[in-house]
């Protein structure tokens, strides 16, 4: 995953592939990038050209629709909710989280939480958002929490101890060590929360 709208902070490789705007890039110059083998979050949506219509045809031709809307193979996220929507008009049954800015707080998410769970399966606020009333709210709706970016462990603890449901890190090894287990493979665990996900919206 890459969090910045533009490649020349993070992107190495030819330097006509990885300098410049994520969205004007193709799928072979992505290809090129040494940023890690998958992203999954649309960067500044508005200033991209049928951005939406492009994901979702790539996740048809490389098959993963059917991934994506039974076993969370694929979570798409984004900042902006206009995206979002879009991208569920589009594929009603692709996966969404909604991410927050920094700015939110608590409180000021857990307002619109009720308008979030129309069209997502989750929430990806700051790390500094994250209390017991935001996690347990969300969870009243049937949404995943995930705080970003939780990198030192003593970060981790006060997250794992309020129950969300997972965290974006770059030290997934520390947040082993830290949970005091090994985390459930990737696959095996999306298949899971996506379970629990169903289930939750079943009881009502």
């Amino acid at each position: 995953m890459i969090q910045d709208a533009t490649l020349d902070r993070t992107a190495r490789g030819p330097a006509e592939n990885c300098i410049g705007l994520v969205v004007e890039k193709t799928l072979e110059q992505l290809k090129t990038w040494d940023l890690g083998s998958w992203f999954n979050e649309t960067k500044n949506p508005d200033d991209a050209d049928h951005v939406e219509e492009r994901l979702v045809a790539l996740l048809d031709e490389y098959n993963l629709l059917r991934g994506a809307a039974e076993r969370w193979q694929v979570l798409v996220q984004s900042f902006s909710p206009d995206s979002l929507l879009r991208l569920q008009a589009l594929e009603p049954e692709l996966p969404l989280i909604a991410l927050f800015f920094g700015s939110e707080t608590s409180q000021t998410i857990q307002a619109r939480l009720a308008t979030v769970a129309r069209y997502a399966v989750g929430i990806e606020p700051s790390k500094n958002d994250v209390d017991a009333a935001l996690v347990a709210a969300a969870h009243q709706r049937c949404l995943d929490i995930h705080p970003y970016t939780v990198n030192k462990s003593d970060e981790m603890r006060t997250p794992i101890g309020l129950g969300v449901d997972g965290m974006s890190t770059n030290f997934p090894a520390r947040l082993d060590e830290v949970s005091g287990r090994v985390a459930v493979g990737g696959e095996h665990a999306a298949k899971h929360a996506a379970g629990a996900h169903a289930d939750c919206l079943a009881r009502g």
